[in-house]
């Protein structure tokens, strides 16, 4: 019996979700924190499954070398559990011949969001020291995480007013409209650095 494999990517519903959370978070500024942890994992899926649709292609689009090298490689990273920066890194540098993407805006956003998404799902122990029982802790910026700095000079937050856990910096609509947008123009950043052909269609029936 000869088998027929299919394959539908979950990364568009995944998406949708992330999108939703921008939308309750615009009412409830807490839903930020999960905004952006889905907005990472919707580019961590992205492109764990971006080396799945070769299978899928002609003969004669399986054949190109870019694209052969490209599924195996990022099989390879996928499996060994590789840094999402550096799967970015390998397949646009790979599909666009240079590294011209690394001074773009949204690459730089990218690498904040990684970290971010990182510093909530492995947060570790905020210690706050203030002079007395009654005063209120006075941190200098310098002392909070490097990505809120990063996002203030970005004015994606504004005012850090010493006082206030890194965790409640980040719930605002603000922050999570950011998420969205990086999350999206990542996307579109890799799809731009494809070939048109049968692989970039696959992408753009899902993505536009």
């Amino acid at each position: 019996m000869i088998k027929t494999y299919h394959f539908s990517p979950n990364t568009p519903v995944l998406r949708d979700i992330a999108i939703n959370t921008q939308r309750v978070a615009a009412h409830d500024p807490a839903q930020t924190l999960p905004c952006i942890v889905f907005c990472a994992s919707v580019l961590e899926s992205f492109i764990n499954e971006s080396c799945e649709y070769r299978r899928y292609l002609s003969s004669e689009a399986r054949s190109c070398y870019t694209l052969r090298d490209y599924s195996f490689e990022m099989y390879r990273m996928v499996a060994e559990r590789k840094r999402l920066q550096d799967k970015y890194f390998y397949a646009l540098k790979l599909f666009s011949d240079n590294e011209d993407f690394k001074s773009q805006s949204v690459f730089e956003s990218f690498k904040i969001l990684v970290e971010v998404r990182n510093a909530i799902v492995h947060n570790k122990p905020e210690v706050m020291v203030t002079d007395g029982a009654a005063s209120k802790p006075n941190i200098d910026l310098k002392s909070y995480p490097k990505f809120i700095r990063q996002l203030k000079s970005k004015r994606i937050i504004s005012e850090v007013d010493g006082a206030t856990s890194w965790v409640d910096i980040l719930q605002s609509a603000e922050l999570a409209a950011w998420s969205v947008k990086t999350m999206n123009d990542m996307i579109q950043l890799f799809m731009s650095a494809l070939d048109d052909g049968e692989y970039k269609e696959c992408f753009v029936r899902y993505y536009g």
